[in-house]
């Protein structure tokens, strides 16, 4: 037994070190790989000290920079000098930007770090070039998933019009491993017209892929882009994907206008309707107060399904349901929509009360009905024994 333990005791010991010494290569190899060149951070450091003074850098240094810069490890140096002083950017713009031909023959770690700079830094005064964007876009043709992330956030920080269709093709071609949220938040961040933007994107919108074309509708909704024809014809489609039908719909709760209302409408009369447009439906109507609206809405109180139910007492919530409306709805003794009731005012201390008062009356309404039941057949089945007996 004893040998046994310091067996284990050995092998436990040859595994700690075996991770150390791991540990230790593996952080010594990514130091050899990028060292830190402090001959190089010295030279840049006179250089911008002579440029602020003299408005130049010292005869030749200019094609020693772009030179230096051709290795990962001094474009990293260079990085951390910018970081430390970010007005020296603007010095270093245009030289960091020459280097796109060269980085892209290298590894994927390093396309994906170059990537990273180029779309990180301040474009607010200086647009990238025409050429500089036609060269910068062939990363997005990298198999590295870095890469092309960086650099299409790179054109959402400086891309024009047409150098964004260009982007929105090869983020289409690549639909496959880039989530569509990243392409909604990112052109909705981008400083350009979007008008123009939007516009061009209706015009070939039939040559996109599925999650593009959705992508796309959710950024025509939340940019604010007019797009009630297009979307209308997707929405009202019986032929295309349902998410996609989804996601027009979805434009109209937050742009109504009367044939989405009418068509919404339509939906809420039909009790087998899709539940999905159901629940969307009521969604557009959150600041309508319409009577006729609200009885049909009503309706949908009791609904099988989750999401129909709470929004419509989330819609009766927001038109204003007074205390006699909220008793009304817990007489109708429905679990489910009781507990939807509950959710709603779950912030709210007073109505919740009420809520939990009026439900514990009902249930003891209910005990009394139901003893007075037994009560009754009780006494009727101890009738029968007496009549049986005489």
């Amino acid at each position: 037994m004893t040998l046994m333990i310091r067996i284990y005791m050995t092998v436990c010991v040859m595994l700690l070190l075996f991770d150390v010494i791991f540990l230790l290569v593996k952080n010594m190899r990514h130091h050899q790989l990028y060292p830190r060149n402090t001959k190089f951070e010295k030279k840049i450091q006179m250089e911008v000290a002579k440029y602020k003074e003299e408005g130049k850098f010292t005869e030749g240094f200019e094609e020693e920079l772009l030179n230096q810069l051709k290795k990962t490890k001094n474009l990293i140096t260079l990085v951390g000098i910018i970081d430390d002083d970010l007005e020296m950017e603007n010095i270093f713009h245009d030289y960091i930007l020459a280097q796109m031909k060269e980085y892209r023959k290298k590894s994927d770690e390093e396309q994906a770090y170059y990537t990273y700079v180029v779309s990180n830094m301040d474009y607010s005064k200086k647009r990238m070039s025409e050429e500089d964007a036609g060269e910068y876009i062939k990363f997005l043709d990298s198999k590295s998933l870095y890469t092309f992330t960086n650099a299409v956030n790179g054109f959402y920080n400086f891309g024009e019009v047409y150098t964004m269709l260009s982007v929105i093709e090869k983020i289409d071609e690549k639909s496959v491993f880039y989530h569509k949220k990243l392409l909604v938040d990112g052109l909705l961040s981008v400083n350009i017209n979007r008008s123009e933007l939007c516009e061009e994107l209706e015009k070939r919108f039939e040559q996109y892929s599925l999650d593009t074309k959705i992508a796309l509708v959710d950024f025509f909704r939340m940019s604010g882009h007019k797009a009630d024809i297009l979307c209308m014809r997707l929405m009202k489609s019986d032929t295309i994907d349902r998410e996609l039908n989804y996601a027009a719909a979805r434009y109209f709760v937050k742009h109504l206008n009367q044939e989405a209302a009418e068509y919404f409408v339509s939906i809420l009369q039909k009790p087998d309707s899709d539940w999905v447009k159901q629940m969307i439906a009521i969604q557009a109507f959150e600041n309508f107060k319409n009577s006729q609206l609200r009885a049909l809405i009503k309706t949908k109180i009791t609904s099988r399904n989750w999401h129909i139910r709470s929004n419509a007492i989330s819609y009766l919530h927001s038109v204003g349901m007074d205390k006699e409306e909220i008793i009304d709805i817990l007489s109708l003794n429905d679990k489910y929509t009781n507990e939807a009731l509950l959710y709603q005012y779950k912030d709210d201390d007073e109505k919740r009360s009420l809520i939990i008062n009026a439900l514990k009356a009902i249930a003891q309404t209910e005990a009394i009905k139901e003893n007075a039941t037994k009560n009754k057949v009780i006494e009727i089945e101890e009738g029968m024994e007496r009549s049986v007996a005489v």
